[in-house]
């Protein structure tokens, strides 16, 4: 006698109405998975764009007050020393933006500029005539 083996019903104890919620809240849980995933990284490259923007700031500031050291140096060799005619208005940034220092002719300020990446650092010294005791220096 031969016997044939037992079939099982394939039943997981759902009923068929049921049976597609299970998809709907799988897909529903993979929306949200990718959803909160995508703010993390947009969170985590805009901390790193802010980090790299205020390095590049904070270089471009250093290598303003390089400039400032320049300006000192080359005074203290000559003080009638200048690198431009004068230019009006005299805080005109976009005239400083292609330079790295400048003192005008017969003027007793003297610009420094710093670039770093896409940042921009000016600072002004203003001074005395000889023995040139700095008075002011600030950021434009």
């Amino acid at each position: 006698m031969i016997m044939k083996p037992k079939r099982f019903a394939a039943t997981s104890g759902i009923s068929p109405a049921r049976g597609g919620i299970s998809l709907i809240l799988v897909i529903f849980l993979i929306t949200v998975l990718l959803v909160l995933g995508s703010a993390l990284t947009r969170l985590a490259v805009g901390s790193r764009h802010l980090a790299e923007n205020k390095q590049a700031t904070l270089a471009a500031f250093y290598l303003a007050e390089d400039g400032i050291e320049k300006i000192k140096t080359e005074l203290s060799k000559n003080p009638n020393w200048y690198t431009d005619l004068p230019h009006s208005p005299p805080d005109d940034i976009n005239w400083l933006k292609g330079k790295t220092i400048v003192r005008e002719y017969n003027k007793n300020r003297a610009y420094a500029v710093g670039v770093s990446k896409k940042a921009v650092r000016i600072i002004k010294i203003e001074f005395e005539p000889v023995p040139f005791k700095q008075t002011l220096w600030k950021l434009l």
